[in-house]
């Protein structure tokens, strides 16, 4: 029987045997496409899209490794610069020794002390406002020259809430009427997060 058809092509007329020929041609192809190409050009897809990021990343890593000596010195200098802020922030032990300091640069610049009170601390993170409510008495110098030796202390102490009135108490010196002053001093404590974690630790393994 199939001899028979493949005669019966031979003896066709030349078109319709290249027709018959396009025909089986285009059937193979299709076969071909659907059961082998298709599922090998999606995985093929799949991946070069893998491929793709796999080299994005690997471009990322290089850059950061490029730049690790870079980071690194960085990092070194942060530090650096942390511990010297750090250095302006008292520890918890030295908070009394610089309230008292500051009383007494109030006493050296000719002030009248009314009222030194510290107030409640603010925490901040990783340090804490220590807010001193005053209120002093002297002539416009004296509470300048205060200021200003306040702001040259080695700790940071900033004066906020300043206000100024003229006091009842007269000065010896009629020309310079003397000043009632109230103001915050403000200092800063570094909060020792790490001693804290360190000594709860030594409890519990008691």
């Amino acid at each position: 029987m199939a001899d028979l058809n493949i005669d019966k092509i031979l003896k066709l007329p030349p078109l319709q045997k290249v027709i018959i020929l396009l025909a089986v041609n285009i059937v193979l192809l299709g076969a071909f496409y659907y059961t082998v190409y298709k599922g090998k050009s999606e995985k093929v897809v799949v991946l070069q899209q893998g491929l793709d990021k796999l080299q994005a990343k690997h471009a990322e890593q290089k850059k950061v490794l490029a730049n690790l000596p870079k980071f690194r010195k960085e990092n070194e200098e942060l530090k650096i610069k942390f511990k010297e802020l750090l250095k302006l922030l008292p520890n918890t032990k030295e908070i009394p020794s610089l309230l008292t300091n500051i009383s007494n640069l109030a006493q050296d610049c000719g002030l009248e002390i009314l009222l030194f009170k510290p107030q409640k601390e603010i925490p901040r993170g990783f340090y804490a406002d220590i807010p001193v409510e005053m209120q002093v008495n002297g002539d416009y110098h004296n509470i300048g020259h205060f200021f200003d030796k306040v702001s040259k202390l080695e700790r940071i102490v900033n004066i906020a809430d300043i206000s100024i009135a003229v006091s009842s108490k007269k000065g010896n010196d009629a020309d310079k009427p003397k000043l009632n002053s109230k103001f915050k001093a403000i200092t800063f404590k570094f909060i020792e997060k790490e001693v804290k974690s360190v000594k709860k630790k030594k409890k519990k393994k008691r």
